[in-house]
């Protein structure tokens, strides 16, 4: 985690937007934050729209935004539910969430490099999201903050993650599968100065297992479409937890 937690706080300091958001045409600063908060504002009515086309409508009281960066899905996030939270590992992007904040009274930001949301009681919110951030975590860690999520939610609760379930076939996808991730590093250092991204695959069937033990009731799971360009496939998992019976 201590190692996450510096790459990341690298690439907060360096280029916020980018880090969170992907995209080679704008690396070196040069996104323009309405246009970058527009994407998250588009995301997350796509996501509620998802949601209200399978049939669930989670309460609007209390939301989690895991691994929330400067904040482009937390602030949508607001339109829907009472209050959001939004926790990241690195300090320098929850400093960036707090300056781009438009609604303070709903959006709460907090800093956290623990392997684990104990920060946060059993059964707090009705709404876990998180969106191309646990590909950046161990699979072991990632499926320890799954069990956070669920530990968080309120029965009746809904979380919404996705993980990567192979390397895209595009050019990128097939270096980073082929090329060790120390060598990854140690190019990206060199030749960019910037934080590590580290991308790690997950077999759908292991998430499914662990969901499974879990006694989360699974809504729905299946392949994101690949963009251009991209490094690995996602897939992506909505989960209940069941209410009690």
């Amino acid at each position: 985690m201590s190692e996450i937690e510096t790459n990341w706080n690298a690439l907060g300091e360096q280029d916020p937007l980018w880090a969170i958001l992907y995209d080679s045409t704008r690396k070196g600063n040069r996104w323009e934050p309405e246009a970058f908060f527009a994407t998250g504002r588009k995301r997350i009515a796509e996501v509620m729209t998802e949601l209200a086309d399978l049939g669930v409508t989670p309460a609007s009281t209390r939301a989690l935004d895991f691994g929330c960066g400067v904040g482009r899905l937390t602030q949508p996030l607001a339109s829907y539910f009472d209050r959001v939270d939004g926790v990241d590992i690195a300090r320098s992007m929850i400093e960036g969430a707090v300056a781009y904040n438009k609604c303070p009274d709903r959006c709460f930001y907090h800093h956290n490099s623990a392997e684990n949301l104990s920060l946060f009681d059993d059964a707090t919110f009705d709404f876990v999201y998180t969106e191309i951030v646990l590909q950046h975590i161990p699979p072991d860690l990632a499926f320890a903050f799954i069990r956070e999520f669920i530990r968080v939610l309120r029965p009746g609760g809904i979380a919404v993650f996705d993980l990567p379930s192979g390397y895209a076939r595009s050019v990128r996808g097939q270096v980073f599968r082929m090329v060790p991730a120390p060598l990854l590093r140690l190019y990206r250092r060199r030749v960019h100065g910037d934080g590590t991204m580290e991308l790690h695959v997950t077999k759908p069937a292991e998430v499914r297992s662990l969901l499974e033990r879990e006694g989360v009731t699974m809504i729905d799971d299946y392949d994101v479409p690949e963009v251009a360009d991209a490094v690995i496939r996602s897939r992506q998992y909505i989960v209940e937890r069941p209410p009690p019976s």
